[in-house]
C-alpha cells in the first residue's frame, strides 16, 4: 500500500510540472495574423487616402474580432471613418467591400505579425477604447494605436505628430519585408453586404447605401473621404 501511495505522490508531482507547461504553450499558440494597411496616394495636401487593419485567422477554431466571429481560414478588415452616412468611428469589411468593387486603396503596402489570443484579446480592447474619429484621431492614429500595442519593437510605426496615411506608409516601407497590395479577399465574398457593418458600443450593425457608396474610391482625398 505505502508502494502504490508513494507511486501515486509522484505522479501527482509530475502532472504538476507538466500541466502548467502544457497550459502555458496553449495560451501562446498564434491564432490570428494582423497587418496594418496604408494608402499613401491622393489626398489633399497629399497626405494619403486611408490606414486600416485586417485580421486573418490562422487557428483551427473560431476567433472574436469586435464581436464579429471569424471563422478558421478567414478574414475581417477593420478602420474608423469620420463622414459616412452611419456615423463616425469604427466599420468592419468596408475597407474589404472597397477593394473587391472598385479596386479601392490600389496603392496600399502593409505589414504583418502573427497574435496569440492574449495580445488579441488587447487588440480588441484597444480598438474598442479608441473608437472615434477627429482629423487628429483618424484611421492612421487608429490604426497605429492598436498595432503598437503588440508589435514587436523593431516594428513599431509612428503615422506623424498630426497622422497621416501618407506618413504611416513611408514608415511601413522602411520594415523589411513589407508588402504591396496585399490581398485581404479572406474578408468578403462577392455581393455579400451584410459583411459590413458599423461597430458602436460594443454592437455591430448593418449599414446603409449610403455608407458603401464610394467605399474605396482611392482617388478621394484623405480628408473629404473622412478616412
Amino acid at each position: 500500500m505505502k508502494k502504490v501511495l508513494r507511486l501515486l505522490a509522484i505522479l501527482a508531482a509530475v502532472l504538476l510540472c507538466v500541466l502548467p507547461a502544457n497550459l502555458a504553450k496553449a495560451s501562446e499558440e498564434e491564432v490570428a495574423e494582423m497587418t496594418i494597411f496604408s494608402d499613401g496616394s491622393g489626398g489633399t495636401l497629399g497626405v494619403g487616402t486611408h490606414a486600416f487593419l485586417y485580421f486573418e485567422n490562422i487557428s483551427g477554431q473560431n476567433i472574436t474580432v469586435l464581436g464579429n466571429v471569424v471563422a478558421p481560414g478567414k478574414g475581417i478588415t477593420v478602420g474608423t471613418f469620420g463622414n459616412k452616412a452611419d456615423g463616425l468611428g469604427i466599420y468592419i469589411n468596408l475597407e474589404a467591400y472597397g477593394i473587391e468593387h472598385g479596386d479601392g486603396y490600389s496603392n496600399r503596402v502593409s505589414v504583418t505579425i502573427r497574435l496569440t489570443q492574449s495580445k488579441l484579446n488587447q487588440v480588441n480592447s484597444t480598438m474598442e477604447g479608441n473608437n472615434k474619429w477627429t482629423l487628429t484621431k483618424n484611421c492612421a492614429w487608429f490604426a497605429t494605436q492598436a498595432w503598437n500595442k503588440v508589435c514587436p519593437s523593431n516594428k513599431k510605426l509612428s503615422a506623424g505628430v498630426i497622422p497621416t496615411p501618407a506618413t504611416l506608409s513611408k514608415n511601413i516601407k522602411k520594415i523589411s519585408g513589407y508588402a504591396t497590395k496585399k490581398s485581404v479577399s479572406k474578408a468578403y465574398v462577392g455581393s455579400n453586404t451584410s459583411a459590413v457593418k458599423r461597430h458602436k458600443n460594443g454592437t455591430n450593425y448593418a449599414v446603409s447605401a449610403g455608407t458603401l457608396d464610394g467605399s474605396g474610391n482611392s482617388s478621394s482625398s484623405f480628408f473629404s473621404s473622412g478616412s
